[in-house]
C-alpha cells in the first residue's frame, strides 16, 4: 500500500525534467554495470574451471553484455512508458471540467485537482469534506457523502445530487463515488456542477406547463387519431364537448363514434366522405348524454417517417357560439 502522503504516480515530481532524465539514466547505468559484473564473475568462474579456455569465457561474458545492454534499453523504456502515463493522467484530472478528489482507505486526500481545490477553498489537497461546508446542514452532507460510498461498494460505483444555495444563487452537484479496481480502500470522487442542465429542465418544464395550460383552456377541442381513426391525444376542451374523459377515449374511443353522421365511403379517420389530406367544413357531433351540436372541423392529415398515419385535428362548437 502507498503511503498515505503519497498520490502514487499522481504526485508530480519536484525536480524538472532534465533532473528526473538524468536518474532514470543512472538506475538504467546501474542496471547495465551489475549485469557486466555478473559477466566479470561468470568469466572467472568459467576460466578456472576450463582451465584458460579464454574463448569459451569471453563468449560468456559477450553474451552478458549484451543482456545488460538489453535490460538497459528495457528500463529506459519501461520509464518512458511510466513517465508518459503519468503526464496523460495528470493532465486529464487536472484540466478536467469536473472536480476531482482521491481518497486513501482512511479518508484522507491525497490528489484533488484545481478544479476541487477552487470549488472548496483554495487550499491544496482539501478535504472531502470541505465540500460538505458549503451546504446549511454540512453534518446532512457527510453523511450522504459516507452513505454514498457504502452504496458504490457493491456496484464499484454511486451517484446523487446535491443542492445548495450560494450568495443567493441555487446550485446543483451531480456527485460521482468510484472504488479504484486494484486499490481496496482508495475512492475517486467526481463533483460535476449540473446547475445549469437543471435551470434549462426548470424552463423546460414551465414551458411545458404554458403549452399544457394553452392547449387545455383554448376555446377549441385538439385531437389526434390514427389511420384506424383511435384517439392519440386530446386537449381538456375536446373532452368536456364530448362529454368524456382521456382514458376512455383513447381506450375506445373512434372518431366515427361521435359524428351523428359518419362518412360511408371513406376511411375510419375522415370526417367527410370526399376525405383527401386537408378537411374543412361543418357537421353535427355528439356530445355528452343526449347532446349533439354542430362543430366547424379543420383536419389534416400526415405521414410520420415510420409510415403512421396520424391526424393534426381541430373542433370548434358552432352551436354553444351561436348567435
Amino acid at each position: 500500500m502507498p503511503p498515505s502522503n503519497s498520490g502514487f504516480f499522481l504526485d508530480k515530481p519536484p525536480e524538472g525534467q532534465k533532473s528526473l532524465l538524468m536518474r532514470r539514466n543512472s538506475k538504467a547505468l546501474i542496471l547495465f554495470f551489475l549485469s557486466a559484473a555478473y559477466g566479470l564473475f561468470i568469466y572467472f568462474i568459467l576460466d578456472i574451471g576450463l582451465r584458460g579456455h579464454q574463448n569459451v569465457s569471453m563468449f560468456v561474458l559477450y553474451v552478458y553484455g549484451l543482456v545488460g545492454g538489453f535490460g538497459f534499453l528495457l528500463l529506459n523504456q519501461f520509464y518512458t512508458g511510466v513517465d508518459r502515463s503519468r503526464k496523460i493522467l495528470i493532465e486529464v484530472l487536472e484540466k478536467s471540467a469536473e472536480a476531482r478528489v482521491i481518497t486513501d482507505p482512511d479518508g484522507n486526500t491525497i490528489y484533488a485537482n484545481p478544479r476541487f481545490s477552487k470549488l472548496v477553498s483554495g487550499a491544496e489537497n482539501p478535504p472531502l469534506f470541505s465540500f460538505a461546508r458549503m451546504f446549511e446542514d454540512p453534518r446532512s452532507v457527510e453523511k450522504d457523502l459516507e452513505e454514498l460510498r457504502r452504496r458504490a461498494l457493491p456496484a464499484g460505483a454511486a451517484m446523487t445530487e446535491f443542492q445548495t444555495n450560494v450568495r443567493g444563487r441555487s446550485l446543483w452537484f451531480q456527485v460521482t463515488c468510484q472504488h479504484i479496481i486494484g486499490w481496496p480502500g482508495f475512492i475517486h470522487w467526481r463533483f460535476e456542477d449540473i446547475t445549469h442542465r437543471h435551470q434549462m429542465e426548470a424552463a423546460i418544464r414551465a414551458e411545458r406547463e404554458k403549452l399544457r395550460d394553452f392547449m387545455d383552456n383554448a376555446p377549441v377541442g385538439f385531437f389526434s387519431v390514427d389511420e384506424g381513426g383511435k384517439f392519440l391525444f386530446a386537449n381538456e376542451m375536446l373532452l368536456r364537448l364530448l362529454g368524456t374523459d382521456f382514458q376512455t377515449l383513447v381506450g375506445k374511443g373512434t372518431l366515427h363514434d361521435f359524428l351523428v353522421s359518419p362518412p360511408q365511403n371513406a376511411r375510419p379517420y375522415d370526417f367527410f366522405d370526399t376525405g383527401g389530406l386537408h378537411q374543412r367544413g361543418e357537421l353535427l357531433m355528439r356530445g355528452s348524454g343526449e347532446r349533439v351540436f354542430k362543430a366547424a372541423v379543420t383536419h389534416s392529415i400526415a405521414e410520420s417517417e415510420e409510415g403512421v398515419i396520424i391526424s393534426r385535428s381541430v373542433v370548434y362548437d358552432l352551436t354553444a357560439h351561436a348567435g
